[in-house]
């Protein structure tokens, strides 16, 4: 899925031709729904999603416009499902994620009733993960670039999506705490830098939003540059 992916990169409308065929957004947002927690699956698909249908040369159509709201509301529960887990992480004395169930491997998926907001280990091909960590990778590194460069199609948002979007940007200011790595704090720039850019955000806080975030990250990192001041005497004894 995330090679076929690939092949759209660069806006080619050849590939992403050939690629929707292979799998069309109705395909992908059944696919979105069935995975579940199962979010090494959610990356490939949202990636897919992104270079196929976001990030493209070709004009879209209406139908598809309509298909790719689908796909946002489902990454926005997602969202909203990612800030209660790392709320629950946070709340373990001992500072490591709570486990929901035993680890499990892909392929039982299917023959367990489990909390999906449950803190649980997924073992993959190449390891055992925390669920939360899986999804760090699916927001920060697929969700927040797909973002970008749906808001840069520079859709019409209708009136009966307003409060739709007013939750959106709510819920991304909340996620942004949670970044934790350089490519996290990359991707949220680049995604706020291109919400503040666009017109028909401003009236939903877009605008707002990204400045504040911005302005903070910026004196954030003027801050760690500055020169620290060294205290010669620290570490020796009073002799007074």
């Amino acid at each position: 899925m995330k090679l076929l992916g690939h092949c759209g990169e660069g806006k080619n409308s050849v590939t992403e031709g050939i690629a929707s065929d292979k799998l069309s957004i109705d395909d992908l947002i059944e696919n979105l729904r069935m995975a579940d927690f199962c979010y090494p699956l959610k990356s490939s698909l949202i990636y897919f999603m992104d270079t196929i249908y976001f990030d493209v040369e070709k004009d879209v159509t209406d139908e598809n416009i309509a298909k790719m709201n689908m796909v946002v509301e489902i990454i926005a529960e997602d969202l909203e499902r990612f800030i209660r887990i790392e709320q629950r992480v946070a709340k373990a004395k001992d500072g490591k994620p709570k486990i929901g169930v035993e680890d499990i491997e892909v392929d039982d998926l299917e023959k367990i009733d489990v909390d999906i907001n449950k803190n649980f280990n997924m073992l993959t091909a190449f390891g055992s993960f925390p669920v939360v960590i899986l999804m760090e990778y699916y927001v920060f590194e697929t969700v927040f670039p797909g973002l970008k460069n749906f808001f840069e199609l520079r859709l019409a948002i209708k009136p009966a999506q307003h409060d739709f979007f007013n939750k959106l940007f709510v819920v991304i200011q909340k996620v942004v705490n949670y970044a934790s790595k350089e490519i996290h704090f990359e991707n949220s720039r680049k995604l706020f830098t291109t919400i503040k850019k666009i017109p028909q955000l401003k009236e939903f806080g877009g605008e707002s939003l990204a400045n504040q975030q911005l302005t903070k990250w910026t004196a954030a990192k003027e801050e760690a540059a500055k020169p620290k001041e060294l205290d010669i005497m620290a570490g020796l004894p009073d002799l007074t």
